[in-house]
C-alpha cells in the first residue's frame, strides 16, 4: 500500500512545512505531533506529501499552519 502513510495521522493536525521543498519548490505537509523517527530527518515533522499550488491556497483558507 503506497498511501498508507496518509492514514497513520488522518486524526493528527498537520502543518504546511516551507523548509522542506522538492526540486520544483512546492513545500510538504507534515504531521504536526509525529516526528521521523530515524535517518538524516530525525526528530523532524514527519512528511506526509508534497502539495501542488492548487492545495496551498484551499489549505491557507481553512487556517492551516504554516511554518517557514
Amino acid at each position: 500500500m503506497k498511501n498508507n502513510k496518509h492514514l497513520i495521522h488522518a486524526e493528527h493536525e498537520v502543518h504546511i512545512n516551507w523548509r522542506l521543498t522538492n526540486a520544483h519548490g512546492n513545500p510538504a505537509l507534515c504531521c504536526s505531533s509525529c516526528t521521523t523517527p530515524k535517518g538524516k530527518r530525525r526528530g523532524q515533522p514527519m512528511y506526509i506529501d508534497w502539495l501542488k499550488a492548487a492545495h496551498i491556497e484551499e489549505l491557507q483558507q481553512l487556517g492551516v499552519e504554516e511554518r517557514h
